[in-house]
């Protein structure tokens, strides 16, 4: 065909492919620019409603502890300063509602705009609140959890701006800009409670509380999973638990919750075990869909989170371990005879396929600060052997055991946290944060399975 053609023409043909070619190249790049212009534009503009919205939070914060301090003390407390404080959150909530008419969020994201709403909702009652407030007809704790309510809609807003983002590091920085606030609004919950009750000079017995902390630390923890999980991972962790071992762990909490703190539960510590051991083999089945469904790209993070899984599993048997122990030395050894060495047998078997999964895998791949908790904990599980010995003798207490495997499974936990750090893509850091934020609720369903079996061995608490 091309045998007839001059050279000329070939020299023009070839010309026009090479010209369409470069046209076809410029103008791919000049698209992913402007993608990431555009990404950047969304970044700019999270960033900027990141800064007011968090300004706001921390004006509401403090506004909250003053609310309880005065009402605590009956208005005697608090009373020169809480009006200045209501103007600083006022003048930041002046500042959000600006910067939300600029950057007109609904244009960029709606799941974001109606979440804001939702939170400016609850803000349009302030005044109303704060009314009650000063003529002392609302209850300190009614007002704490006013304030505590509204923050926590504020802070999901900003799951909901990590969507902005496209890049994967832009994405990381904000879930854990939105693990620090989550953490500060814990500790200004605790400045209102305890601004409440030290004018008072007095405190309710203390255990139930620490319980209580434990079931919602659990429930925390859930929601920041359900907020970066997919929908295929939160349907089926709510049809999971959906089971009956979950509504009888509840119906024990209601007697723990409401019992004297003296203790007389009247429950057997064995029957507590394997319920809610039952509940967190569906915890943990849960985890494993997770697993099998990360959406994992990166050669070098699909090895971290191999090695992860494998200290994953081996975490869930020391958790059941921790368990069995608490229950074998709250009932001197009476109780769990025989399911604390079957247990250990089970602990040691993971142990020995996280330790070669860890051989095969190695560390050249992680971070220095997943390294760093990795080589901690190894060096907790050394420690193993002769904690049971000394469970075994009776010559360790409950809170003491309890404690050593708690410690532990922080440190594992530290480190895969820092596994999630390498994520590659938005996918990548959106699951991994999500299994790390199950496993952590996990692990305080663990821990309440272990003090709840010593208490019910010994038929009280702690």
């Amino acid at each position: 065909m091309f045998k007839n053609i001059s050279i000329k023409m070939k020299l023009i043909i070839q010309a026009i492919i090479t010209v369409a070619v470069i046209v076809l190249l410029v103008g791919v790049i000049i698209n992913a620019s402007n993608t990431k212009v555009n990404n950047l534009e969304d970044i700019q503009k999270s960033s900027k409603l990141l800064s007011v919205i968090s300004l706001l939070i921390h004006e509401t914060q403090k506004e909250r502890g003053m609310t309880a301090g005065f009402l605590g003390s009956g208005g005697k407390n608090f009373k020169d300063k809480i009006s200045d404080q209501r103007d600083a959150t006022d003048k930041k909530l002046v500042n959000l509602k600006n910067v939300l008419n600029i950057i007109q969020i609904q244009n960029i994201d709606n799941e974001t705009y109606m979440a804001i709403n939702l939170a400016l909702k609850d803000m349009s009652s302030i005044a109303q609140i704060r009314t009650s407030v000063d003529s002392l007809s609302i209850k300190g704790a009614k007002a704490i959890a006013y304030y505590t309510n509204m923050n926590a809609k504020f802070l999901s807003t900003i799951v909901k701006i990590s969507n902005f983002s496209k890049l994967p590091e832009a994405t990381q920085q904000i879930i854990a800009y939105l693990n620090f606030l989550l953490a500060k609004e814990r500790a200004g919950i605790e400045r209102a409670v305890g601004t409440n009750i030290t004018y008072a000079d007095y405190f309710l017995p203390g255990f139930s509380g620490k319980f209580d902390s434990l079931i919602e630390s659990q429930d925390a923890y859930l929601k920041s999973f359900n907020d970066y999980a997919s929908i295929d991972a939160q349907k089926f962790l709510k049809d999971t638990l959906d089971h009956n071992s979950v509504k009888e762990v509840n119906s024990m909490r209601d007697i723990i919750l409401n019992a004297k703190e003296i203790g007389g539960f009247g429950v057997d510590s064995q029957y507590w075990f394997d319920t809610i051991t039952a509940k967190l083999g569906l915890l943990k089945k849960t985890e494993n869909f997770i697993i099998q469904n990360l959406r994992i790209t990166n050669e070098k993070t699909k090895q971290n989170v191999k090695l992860s899984v494998a200290l994953s599993n081996l975490v869930h048997e020391t958790q059941k371990e921790r368990g069995a122990t608490a229950g074998f030395i709250g009932s001197k050894g009476k109780k769990f005879i025989t399911k604390l060495p079957a247990q250990r047998l089970l602990t040691n078997k993971k142990l020995d396929i996280a330790l070669k999964t860890l051989k095969q895998v190695g560390t050249k791949y992680l971070n220095s600060e997943a390294k760093m908790y990795l080589n901690k904990a190894l060096v907790q599980l050394k420690r193993l052997e002769n904690i049971r010995k000394n469970v075994d003798q009776f010559s360790i207490g409950g809170a003491k055991a309890i404690g050593y495997y708690t410690n532990m499974h922080a440190i594992f936990i530290n480190m895969i946290s820092a596994v999630t750090k390498d994520a590659t893509t938005v996918h990548e850091a959106r699951d991994l944060s999500a299994w790390y934020n199950f496993i952590m609720s996990k692990e305080r369903a663990g821990i309440e399975r272990a003090v709840m079996s010593n208490s019910f061995a010994r038929n009280k608490f702690l």
